[in-house]
C-alpha cells in the first residue's frame, strides 16, 4: 500500500477542528483478532487500525456494538486527537454530520457546537 502524507496547509477546516486519531473500537470478543484488534505495525493489514466518523459511522455505543467503528471502554465517550495536538472527549451520541465535519480536512462546513 503505498502511504501519501498530507500537508497542514491542506487542512483546510483548521487543525483545531480535524481529528488526526482516535480510539479504536474493538468488541469485546474480538479481541486479539486480526482485522479487528490488530495495529499498523504488526503488518496484518494497514486498515485494521483505520475507522471512520460521520452519516453511518456514528461512534461505538457499548464495548459488544459489533461494528467497525471508533470507540473505546470509557462509558459512552470517545477520546480523540486534533492535527493541533489537542485532546477531547467526545460523547458517543455526537450528530453523525457533525462527526463527519471533524473528520474531513477541507469540507468548510462550519461546526455547531458539539
Amino acid at each position: 500500500m503505498d502511504c501519501k502524507g498530507i500537508r497542514l496547509i491542506q487542512i483546510k477546516d483548521g487543525l483545531s477542528n480535524t481529528i488526526l486519531a482516535g480510539e479504536k473500537h474493538v468488541p469485546w470478543d474480538h479481541f486479539g483478532q486480526g482485522g479487528w484488534d490488530c495495529s499498523i505495525y504488526n503488518g496484518f493489514n494497514a486498515h485494521c487500525s483505520s475507522r471512520s466518523g460521520g452519516v453511518g459511522y456514528p461512534i461505538a455505543q457499548s464495548i459488544s456494538d459489533p461494528n467497525w467503528r471508533w470507540g473505546s471502554y470509557h462509558p459512552y465517550q470517545c477520546q480523540f486527537v486534533f492535527v493541533d495536538g489537542s485532546v477531547q472527549v467526545l460523547t458517543a451520541s455526537i450528530n453523525e454530520v457533525t462527526l463527519g465535519y471533524l473528520c474531513q480536512i477541507d469540507d468548510g462546513q462550519p461546526l455547531p457546537p458539539y
